[in-house]
C-alpha cells in the first residue's frame, strides 16, 4: 500500500486495473462459453428444492413428471432442449393413453422446471376441453332443494328462507315443530 492511500482507494485502483485488463483482452473473454448444466444434475437439484420447500405429494408429482420427460428427452444439457423435445414428450404421453388434461398438466410441470433454470423459449400449449360438471341433487341435500314458502321450518335449524309477508328472508329459520 502506498503511503497516504486508504484501503478503499487501493481496492478501487485494483478494480480499475482488472477492468482495463479485461477490456484489453477483447473478445477472448467475451467468447468464453458459460457453464453448461447437465439435465440430470438440474433435475436432482430441482427435486431436492421441491422436497425442501413443498409438500411430499408435490415432490412425488414432479418426480414422476421429470422422470417421464427424461425418458423421452435424449439431450445432455439444458440449453439443448427445444420445442421438439416437449412435442416428443406430448406424443409419448398420448401413446401411453393419457388424457388431454393429464398431458397439459405434465407439460406445465416440465415447462415450470425449464423456466426455473432460465429456459423460457419453449412453451408449447396442449389444448384440452374442460368437462362440464353437472350437479345432481340428492334427497338429503338441503342446499339443492328449492326454497319453500311456508311459515314453518321443516328442516330444523337451517338457513332456509321463511316467508312472512311475501318476501324471502335469508336469516336463520327458528326451529318449529310441525306435525304430519
Amino acid at each position: 500500500m502506498v503511503l497516504g492511500q486508504t484501503a478503499l482507494q487501493t481496492a478501487s485502483s485494483r478494480n480499475r486495473q482488472k477492468t482495463c485488463l479485461i477490456l484489453s483482452a477483447g473478445s477472448t473473454v467475451a467468447s468464453a462459453p458459460a457453464k453448461r448444466i447437465n439435465v440430470d444434475d438440474a433435475m436432482a437439484t430441482y427435486l431436492s428444492t421441491v422436497a425442501a420447500t413443498w409438500a411430499h405429494k408435490t415432490w412425488l408429482a414432479y418426480n414422476l413428471i421429470l422422470n417421464e420427460f427424461r425418458k423421452t428427452c435424449t439431450k445432455e444439457y439444458l440449453d439443448q432442449i427445444d420445442k421438439s423435445d416437449l412435442t416428443a414428450f406430448v406424443v409419448a404421453l398420448k401413446k401411453a393413453g393419457q388424457d388431454d388434461r393429464t398431458v397439459a398438466n405434465r407439460l406445465a410441470g416440465v415447462v415450470t422446471f425449464l423456466r426455473t433454470h432460465g429456459i423460457a423459449n419453449v412453451t408449447p400449449r396442449h389444448k384440452y376441453t374442460e368437462k362440464k360438471v353437472r350437479h345432481t341433487p340428492s334427497k338429503n341435500c338441503v342446499l339443492s332443494m328449492p326454497l319453500r314458502r311456508t311459515k314453518s321450518c321443516r328442516f330444523g335449524n337451517s338457513f332456509l328462507a321463511q316467508d312472512f309477508g311475501g318476501t324471502k328472508s335469508l336469516m336463520p329459520a327458528t326451529p318449529t315443530l310441525t306435525s304430519k
